[in-house]
């Protein structure tokens, strides 16, 4: 039981769904937003099956507490302010490794309502209960910035490839300090939806507009480096609002006082030196690495067939 309520357990209890329930899922259900729709569903059972066997305070291992209306609507801003640079990041990946999420977005106008639950606010509230939640919890410890950082790289590399990790482990790594800024999963959940449901809609949009062949659109090099030389200063000014912003949710929710207490070199020596991560959690890390380079490796070579 020990071992069982390891974060390295269920990083690999994931990687069991991910690998082998969901090709099954797949093959039953056809249609893709319904498979993806029953799939959070199986992952949402999964996170709290393991906290019910693992007999856990539900509540207070996922931080279900109240959050008040001006941190929610700060919450959603913060996904909106953020999001320059995660196209910023986008961007630079692109020039690297292969692009998997938009076409699978750009089919978003066809079932809208479908698509808006299956890929926004399904994800939003389920990976918030996996990730902020259970796993989160379980790395933090006493270091919780040694925990943001644990969970935000197996967050990001649990998209299982490499241009979605760049941008997942930063987004993880907003989603980690709101959680703290906050204390409660809630303002997570909300920044996590809203920042799929741009992509989400703005796709919705284009089909409804006859645009669609747009998002599918091959940029060249050349335009992908104007973009990110006009989205670096743009980048950089967001970046100072959504730290603005994470501070007045922290006041609003009274926890401005404890994050100040980061900042001081000496209070951060006196947390205790607990290990989080063991050789479980490392070896879930190197499969999602492992599988990521594959289909890399595999993109790139039917390409060129």
């Amino acid at each position: 039981m020990k071992y069982f309520k390891t974060p390295g357990c269920f990083c690999l209890m994931y990687l069991f769904v991910y690998f082998f329930i969901s090709p099954l899922l797949q093959f039953a259900v056809q249609d893709r937003y319904l498979f993806m729709i029953v799939f959070y569903l199986v992952l949402l059972g999964l996170g709290i099956g393991y906290l019910k066997l693992c007999r856990e305070d539900v509540k207070k291992r996922l931080h279900l507490k109240p959050l008040r209306p001006a941190a929610a609507l700060l919450s959603v801003l913060l996904a909106f302010t953020i999001l320059p640079f995660i196209s910023l990041i986008n961007n630079v990946s692109q020039l690297i490794f292969r692009d998997f999420i938009t076409s699978s977005v750009s089919t978003a106008s066809q079932n809208p309502w479908l698509s808006i639950l299956a890929l926004s606010v399904l994800p939003g509230i389920v990976e918030e209960v996996l990730f902020r939640g259970v796993l989160y919890s379980g790395l933090r410890k006493a270091r919780p910035i040694k925990g943001i950082l644990l969970t935000a790289l197996f967050f990001g590399i649990a998209h299982m490839n490499f241009n979605q990790f760049s941008y997942a482990f930063v987004l993880g790594l907003v989603l980690g300090l709101l959680l703290e800024a906050s204390d409660s999963i809630y303002s997570c959940m909300l920044l996590h939806a809203a920042f799929n449901g741009v992509s989400v809609i703005t796709s919705i949009i284009y089909g409804l507009t006859g645009n669609s062949s747009l998002m599918n659109q091959t940029v060249s090099t050349a335009q992908r480096l104007q973009a990110i030389a006009v989205l670096i200063p743009v980048s950089i000014a967001f970046l100072v609002l959504s730290v603005l912003i994470l501070i007045a949710i922290s006041r609003l929710c009274g926890r401005s006082g404890y994050l100040k207490t980061w900042l001081n070199k000496d209070i951060r020596r006196s947390w205790p030196n607990e290990k989080a991560a063991g050789i479980s959690y490392y070896a879930a890390l190197i499969i999602s690495f492992g599988y990521a380079v594959l289909l890399e490796l595999v993109s790139y070579a039917s390409s060129y067939l």
